[in-house]
């Protein structure tokens, strides 16, 4: 798509590119990286609130399996603890 519109346009995308971001205070980054930064905005993201595509709607499909919610992310320690807790009292107990 991009190489469309430097055929039909005139002007340098580059340059305006390069002056956009400077303008925005956004660092130079390769497109890889953007890529990868797209991705892990997404994954943030998914499943629990969907991006939705502009001209159709529609959602996007998913990158990759979706990632485990964040409350099973916070509640993991607590539960891990809390085994922990439930073990050394059990010991205890016996000994």
């Amino acid at each position: 798509m991009e190489r469309e519109i430097r055929e039909e346009c005139e002007i340098s995308l580059d340059e305006e590119r390069a002056e956009l971001r400077a303008a925005l205070g956004f660092p130079e980054r390769s497109p890889v990286e953007l890529v990868g930064m797209l991705h892990a905005a997404l994954a943030r993201t998914e499943p629990d609130h969907t991006l939705l595509n502009a001209e159709e709607g529609r959602a996007y499909d998913l990158i990759g399996p979706p990632p485990p919610s964040l409350w099973e992310l916070v509640l993991a320690q607590g539960r891990a603890d809390l085994t922990a807790l439930r073990a050394a009292q059990f010991d205890r107990g016996r000994g």
